[in-house]
């Protein structure tokens, strides 16, 4: 199941964050909570990512426009291993021989 979050019950879970926090991370989408009648719901990805908000900010004392950027880095990082992972298991379904084959064109190509 799905762990679902009021705007009141992500501010108990994450201790440290405030309500106007809150809404600074959402309005400049470094959280970016679904809706449902009107109000916001927030997932468990949410509560983490909130923490890192606040990590970031605390330790590096970056503004919502800095922490944007490097949530998105951070996002693209995460699709980007995501996407490699797929693409190490699509190839370990071939045959061995087109694994070397595929071995031997990374190799030529690494570095580009």
């Amino acid at each position: 199941m799905i762990a679902r979050y009021s705007e009141t019950q992500i501010v108990a879970t994450v201790e440290r964050l405030t309500v106007a926090q809150l809404r600074i991370y959402v309005a400049s989408e470094c959280l970016r909570p679904t809706e449902e009648d009107g109000r916001l719901v927030f997932s468990d990805a949410d509560v983490a990512r909130a923490e890192l908000l606040l990590d970031l900010s605390e330790s590096y004392d970056m503004d919502p426009d800095a922490l944007s950027l490097v949530v998105s880095l951070i996002d693209r990082l995460h699709n980007t291993r995501r996407e490699f992972k797929a693409l190490r298991l699509a190839i370990e379904d071939l045959h061995s021989d087109a694994q070397s084959t595929v071995r031997e064109a990374y190799v030529r190509h690494r570095g580009r």
